[in-house]
């Protein structure tokens, strides 16, 4: 509080005395800014107490300091009970998070996906997307080339060398030895 009185006369003094000179105004918007971060500080140790107790009077201050007490109401839950309850919830959507990490476009980047879909699959995002689904639905990376081989790489004429299949590898590796 001590931080928060000092700065509050500097920025009166400068107000008081300044000539409004640009050197005094940016030192004034200084102290603001350090006023302001004092105060945020100030503010988040009240709140930790949950109740403002009074301060000191102080002979200097103009304005007496009325103490806030926030009222009670039994009809929210406690600290306590939305902790709990905020625990349970970020569990469910855990399990949620762990779902989704069995899903192969996880592994896919936004770059790589597009790349996939422009020159794999000549902009067919609904072929792209099956591929997915299917690649999903396989257990071992081997099944999923062998399922690509025999599958895409002749109905889109996919080439070894293609740097998009050379990415398109890299994921599934990446995916499959992560599982």
């Amino acid at each position: 509080m001590q931080r928060i009185s000092f700065l509050l006369q500097k920025i009166g003094q400068l107000a008081e005395n300044g000539n409004g000179n640009a050197i005094e105004t940016d030192l004034m918007m200084d102290y603001t800014r350090q006023l302001y971060a004092e105060l945020v500080e100030y503010r988040s140790k009240i709140a930790a107490d949950k109740i403002i107790a009074p301060e000191p009077v102080n002979e200097q201050r103009t304005a007496y300091y009325t103490p806030v007490i926030p009222p009670v109401n039994e009809d929210k839950p406690t600290i306590i009970e939305l902790t709990v309850e905020n625990i349970a919830s970020n569990a469910s959507k855990r399990e949620d998070e762990e779902d989704e990490e069995t899903d192969i476009r996880t592994t896919i980047g936004i770059n790589d996906k597009y790349q996939i879909i422009s020159e794999l699959f000549g902009n067919n995002k609904p072929a792209y997307e099956a591929m997915i689904d299917q690649l999903n639905s396989l257990d071992t990376e081997l099944e999923a080339l062998e399922w690509l081989q025999d599958n895409l790489y002749f109905e889109y004429s996919w080439r070894e060398d293609s740097e998009a299949l050379m990415i398109l590898h890299s994921i599934l590796h990446r995916y499959y030895s992560g599982n």
